[in-house]
Formats: structure tokens, sequence, C-alpha cells
């Protein structure tokens, strides 16, 4: 996917919560040698190699097309939202900043056809950015142990560094 100026920049309104899990987990697909390094030793996890590294659009991207391939109904993964996984993250969050119910904005460049994708999925939900954050939890829900207590750790690492701001 190009994502040069060409691309146009959509924004899609997720909870704040979520946008926190997902920053967190892009951390570690833009991840650098150095941070590849640190996560190797630090987690003994020398798979995260195996793990490509990708832009937002491009991260984005997998998610859907994580959700794609279980179902065309993004409802049926609602659950996710509420899984054992998420309760954890959530309760970090909550634990650490005041977060507010208001959605935040999500800018991504994104095609013209995985826009249509995330819209079409829209239509068993209430709203676009709710397909974004099933598949964030999804994601988050189904990857291997090891990735997430580093995607647990970048959260904590990312909200210390917000607070030191």
């Amino acid at each position: 996917m190009d994502t040069n100026n060409t691309i146009p920049n959509k924004s899609y309104k997720i909870d704040p919560v979520m946008n926190y899990v997902f920053l967190a987990t892009y951390m570690i697909y833009k991840r650098s040698k150095f941070t590849e390094f640190l996560i190797i030793k630090h987690f003994n996890y020398p798979t995260i190699t195996e793990l490509s590294t990708t832009n937002k659009p491009e991260f984005l991207k997998m998610m859907i097309d994580d959700v794609f391939k279980q179902t065309n109904n993004v409802a049926s993964l609602k659950p996710f939202l509420q899984s054992k996984r998420m309760k954890e993250l959530k309760e970090i969050i909550h634990q650490e900043v005041s977060v507010s119910h208001k959605r935040v904005v999500l800018n991504v460049r994104i095609d013209e056809t995985e826009r249509k994708r995330i819209k079409m999925l829209a239509k068993d939900v209430e709203t676009v950015g709710e397909v974004i954050e099933i598949a964030i939890a999804h994601f988050v829900s189904n990857c291997p142990e090891k990735l997430f207590d580093v995607i647990t750790f970048a959260l904590i690492s990312t909200i210390k560094a917000e607070q030191t701001k």
C-alpha cells in the first residue's frame, strides 16, 4: 500500500482505551533494530524477528484482514472487546490514567479499497470506529502469549512516557 501524501488521511473515532492499546501494539510492529534487540533480551523472545515491521496503514490493514479471515459479520466478534486480555489491558489503563468516555481520533492514511472494506464491516455495528476497536481487540486476544507480554509492557511504557510530558 502506498502511504505517501497521495493517499488521503482518514480519521476514525475510537474509544480512548482502544487507542492506547492500538498505539502500544503498533509500537511493536514499527520497532527498530534496537528495540527488537531489547525485546529479544528482556522478554527472551527471539521469534519477534518473525513479526514483520510495518507502518500504521499496513498494521491497521493487517488487523482488518484478520477480521475478514474470521467473518464478514464483525458484530459476532464483539465478545473480544471483553476478553480476559482486553480486561487486563483496560485495568492497567484505568489504574494509570483518567480516561474520558469521549471518543478520540485515530488518523491513518488508507486507500479507498481499505476504507470500503472497513465501511462494509461497519454495517453490523453502531459505528465505523467500532470496527477498528473490534479488530484491535480480536488481534490482541489472539496473539501469542509472549507478544501479549510485550504489548502489555509497551502499553505501560506508553502511559508512563505520556505522564512525564
